[in-house]
């Protein structure tokens, strides 16, 4: 393996996923294309590392850019919501520095012997899990909200007095 390893289509991915993250920082401002854009990288992040299976293109540079473009997609929205978010950033970056360098390709990998609770958010499995179960509630509830303010809209705009007051 060499220089080919740039071309692999994960690492291709990668380069689009920047420039997307790119795109998404210079129209911050137009919240249509921002979404657009960075959603788009995010779908293109789970692409990348199904491509480098499928294709049998898994490499230690791809594992390195796949993470590098994670951490400036994150740092980019960090920076730009809070005034604070360059601190956030800072640790994922200091984090990622440590473990990809002591650990290689592989170190998302390497927390058995971590406490416990450290292995769990690393394995993802039930954290996703409960995300995913705190997202849907919340949606639900807001949904449960929505649908009652504009039930609530819907009876005053056919309430009796306006209708007598119309007619008038």
């Amino acid at each position: 393996m060499g220089l080919e390893v740039l071309l692999y289509v994960p690492n291709v991915i990668g380069y689009i996923r920047v420039l997307l993250v790119l795109g998404s920082w210079s129209c911050f401002n137009n919240p249509v294309l921002f979404v657009f854009c960075y959603f788009i990288s995010i779908i293109l992040d789970g692409l990348d590392g199904w491509a480098a299976r499928r294709f049998n293109q898994t490499s230690e540079f791809g594992a390195w850019l796949d993470v590098v473009v994670d951490n400036l997609g994150r740092s980019m929205l960090w920076t730009m919501l809070f005034e604070w978010g360059w601190l956030v950033s800072s640790l994922e970056w200091c984090v990622f520095v440590c473990n990809h360098h002591a650990r290689g390709a592989q170190w998302k990998n390497s927390f058995s012997e971590s406490p416990r609770w450290v292995q769990a958010v690393m394995t993802k499995d039930w954290l996703q899990v409960l995300g995913i179960l705190l997202l849907a509630m919340g949606r639900v509830l807001c949904f449960a909200v929505e649908v009652w303010c504009i039930w609530s809209h819907v009876r005053f705009l056919t309430r009796e007095d306006n209708q007598v007051e119309r007619k008038e």
